[in-house]
């Protein structure tokens, strides 16, 4: 392993790099605009991507800060000698790794004699900074009902230059919606309004990558800015986009009633076709054109169900948590499969039972389709109850570890038939995944979450994000030290279980008090 990288600030366990924009008299620009450090405008951290420093330098230099790239050469850190060449790729590079010595973008000096009249420079944080934080915390402190954290985004139109100039791109919001339970977030948005963005979703709500919006008065791109938060609705727009689709009713009542002869056009997330008509898993049916994977789960796969309550199933996650497993090198086709490891060494999932949601009978497909959230409730109910229980740890690492070696068994199977020459190394390899799994495990055996801390991650992916069409709930070990292995690519569409049950239980008050608001149709 390499050396190691900083966390995003705002959400632990996605790596990424620091920059640092240096004028040709050596002074920094002023980064807030861009994720940033609150405490340091000077920098900004950037998620790591497969990126040449000539696309860094297009991406960062002109389209946010409207810079000029080639006036500005690449160095891995301030007073480096020589520069990075222009098609080095960021992720091969041991650069940007930590806050103290970010990568640094630098202008190159103008030997011309027009430095600027006293040799400095206005923009950044130079000499008028100092004046600029004392004016910040004069205006703060006339704020009415801010909270700490909120009132560090507040924006104060102290000098010149607007560190939010670059947000001109419109954003509408398509809900009411009351953000405060996260601190960094935009306040009280409201259907219909325009706010602004600089269209970077580095960002995050919660655990949740976001916009950073600004609002100004009048609302045009070249307004004042009056309020800076972050704003999160891929939640609110999956579930607005399924249901403008007038295919979409008739889509969940042929799911609701197991339809094999309806053509799903919206819906989506059943069984290959391929297996339609086969016997399922233990031989007790076969596999139908409405079935997914979860349907008739218990029946099918009752090894992997860990608890099973009146109305949810809790199931161990079929894929290993360890990207090591899923190497291009081991797979039949060539292809790199990181992405389909588990989120964390522990990465639970919860189902509701077929048919069975409370005071109707419905099959249930996703969080954008339902009008209630008493099963999302029921179901975190369901896991703090197992959770609690003496035999949870035990039978939770005994299928993280069983995950591991049934995956271990397909990639040997695969090797011996097509590469032999590979066995030997991916063994190897095996070593240290079974190493890693067994220290986790003993670290899980030991942990005591409950749901007052935020150790645990409860998430949906909205349809069609959701690989499978029947909800289920993923729950993850947050801790980066549980991530270190597993794969990152589906932090981007994991919605909190607490903000989905907000949001759903906010519609069905509205709609109550509103019969008349269109959205309304929809709720059961």
């Amino acid at each position: 392993m390499g050396p190691s990288r900083d966390d995003y600030p705002l959400f632990p366990g996605v790596k990424g790099f620091w920059i640092q924009v240096l004028d040709k008299n050596g002074n920094s620009h002023n980064l807030s605009s861009l994720a940033y450090d609150k405490k340091n405008h000077d920098l900004a951290w950037y998620p790591l991507k497969r990126q040449t420093i000539d696309q860094l330098k297009q991406q960062i230099l002109s389209d946010d800060l409207s810079l000029n790239p080639s006036d500005y050469e690449a160095y891995a850190y301030e007073g480096a000698d020589t520069t990075l060449d222009g098609e080095d790729v960021i992720d091969d590079l041991n650069v940007g790794l930590k806050k103290k010595k970010p990568l640094i973008f630098a202008e190159n000096r103008n030997d011309s004699g027009d430095d600027g009249e006293d040799g400095e420079s206005n923009s950044g944080n130079g000499d008028d900074s100092e004046n600029a934080e004392d004016d910040s915390e004069e205006e703060e402190s006339s704020s009415e009902s801010e909270d700490d954290d909120q009132s560090s985004y507040r924006y104060e139109n102290t000098g010149s230059s607007d560190p939010y100039r670059n947000f001109t791109r419109r954003l509408q919001c398509i809900t009411n919606g009351d953000w405060s339970v996260y601190p960094e977030s935009i306040r009280s948005t409201y259907n219909g309004e325009i706010l602004w963005t600089d269209g970077n979703q580095a960002y995050a709500v919660g655990t949740m990558p976001a916009y950073m919006v600004v609002r100004r008065s009048p609302s045009v791109p070249t307004g004042p800015v009056v309020e800076v938060g972050q704003l999160k609705e891929l939640f609110l727009q999956k579930r607005q986009e399924f249901w403008k689709d007038p295919a979409s009713a008739g889509d969940l009542e042929a799911y609701a009633r197991r339809d094999d002869t309806h053509e799903y056009t919206v819906l989506k997330g059943f069984i290959p076709p391929t297996l339609v008509g086969k016997e399922t898993p233990r031989g007790q049916s076969h596999w139908r054109k409405s079935d997914t994977f979860f349907t008739d789960f218990a029946k099918n796969y009752p090894d992997q169900v860990l608890s099973e309550s009146e109305d949810s199933l809790i199931i161990g996650n079929t894929a290993s948590h360890d990207t090591r497993q899923y190497l291009a090198k081991w797979d039949r086709d060539g292809k790199d499969r990181t992405a389909s490891a588990g989120m964390s060494y522990m990465h639970l999932l919860v189902i509701p039972k077929r048919e069975i949601l409370f005071f109707f009978k419905k099959k249930v497909y996703n969080v954008v389709s339902l009008g209630s959230p008493a099963i999302i409730e029921e179901m975190i109910a369901h896991f703090w109850r197992f959770w609690e229980s003496p035999e949870s740890r035990s039978k939770i690492t005994w299928w993280l570890k069983e995950a591991v070696e049934r995956r271990a068994a397909s990639v040997v199977d695969t090797l011996t038939s097509q590469t032999p020459t590979l066995v030997d190394e991916f063994q190897s390899i095996m070593k240290e995944v079974l190493a890693s799994t067994e220290k986790f495990a003993r670290t899980l055996r030991e942990l005591r979450a409950s749901e007052d801390d935020k150790s645990l991650v409860f998430g949906f992916h909205p349809a069609p994000e959701a690989s499978i069409g029947h909800l289920h709930m993923h729950i993850v070990l947050a801790a980066a030290e549980f991530r270190e292995f597993s794969t990152r690519a589906h932090d981007w569409k994991t919605i909190p279980a607490k903000t989905v049950v907000e949001l759903i239980s906010g519609e069905a008050r509205r709609c109550d008090a509103d019969s008349v608001d269109s959205s309304c149709a929809f709720v059961f």
